[in-house]
């Protein structure tokens, strides 16, 4: 399978398309989408800076284990395995996400920890002490 990236504002981009086009044979499905942006240094370092580390204080785990925990919680899917038919569990990765995700993802960590556990994780606007994150 090939995957293109092509800006159709630039010419050169759109000539790359039409190469690859023109050398396929046989049915093939082409699927266009708009390329987003993925999530911003500002919104990682909100996530690692504030989020991950308060989170790990509050509830005792390092961080990493902190960061799966919020990844299984808000980020996983289940996908059939096709030799045993048992759904499996996995987790997307914050690396793939866009901003529009990456904003979402970040929300719903803030609105489950201030409604089950009264835990208030500041905004990125929001000061902390002498520090700004965001």
């Amino acid at each position: 399978m090939a995957q293109v990236e092509i800006n159709f504002d630039d010419e050169r981009d759109k000539h790359k398309l039409f190469s690859v086009l023109k050398n396929l044979r046989g049915a093939h499905t082409i699927t266009i989408e708009k390329t987003r942006q993925s999530r911003s240094l500002a919104q990682n370092r909100y996530y690692w800076g504030v989020i991950i580390p308060m989170l790990s204080s509050e509830f005792g785990y390092f961080k990493d284990e902190m960061h799966e925990l919020l990844r299984r919680k808000f980020l996983s899917y289940t996908k059939e395995n096709p030799y045993t038919g048992q759904a499996e569990m996995f987790a997307r990765s914050t690396t793939k996400l866009n901003t529009a995700d990456m904003e979402i993802y970040l929300e719903s960590i803030r609105a489950w920890a201030l409604s089950e556990f009264a835990v208030y994780l500041p905004l990125p606007n929001e000061f902390m002490g002498d520090v700004q994150y965001g």
